[in-house]
């Protein structure tokens, strides 16, 4: 954008990126387990990794079946899911030092930066989501 580097660090103190999912229709959700090595496939080791497993090695997931309430889709309602990134002196020297996007991002994530997938997930584990809006809308 043609700012230079110090303007940003002075001026910004947080940055929030967020996308919207559908939220799960509460009258018809109903829960079901896929394998452990099917999530990996899909959203790779380090996320999938990050949902609590069965004694069989499964993961329990939410989707809604279709109803009256929700017109057949399942959902109903929307919510946001989020990345916030707090200006911290680390993260200003890489913006100073005109670091790439994905330097910055490795190192706010070393800073216990929650990535939106992972906001994402922890809905999907408490049945507000699904795992198909979360992968569709951090692709």
């Amino acid at each position: 954008m043609g700012i230079e580097p110090f303007l940003v660090t002075s001026s910004l103190n947080i940055t929030i990126a967020q996308r919207l999912v559908r939220k799960i229709c509460p009258k018809c959700i109903e829960s079901y387990e896929v394998p452990f090595s099917k999530l990996v496939g899909t959203l790779g080791k380090k996320f999938a990794s990050q949902l609590a497993r069965t004694k069989d090695n499964k993961i329990r997931l939410f989707r809604g079946r279709g109803c009256s309430l929700c017109q057949n889709t399942g959902y109903l309602g929307r919510i946001g899911i989020f990345e916030i990134l707090e200006m911290s002196e680390p993260i200003a020297k890489l913006v100073r030092e005109r670091a790439s996007t994905s330097q910055i991002r490795n190192q706010a994530i070393k800073l216990e930066m929650r990535a939106m997938i992972e906001d994402g997930l922890k809905k999907v584990e408490q049945g507000i989501t699904t795992i198909e809006e979360i992968i569709r809308a951090v692709k």
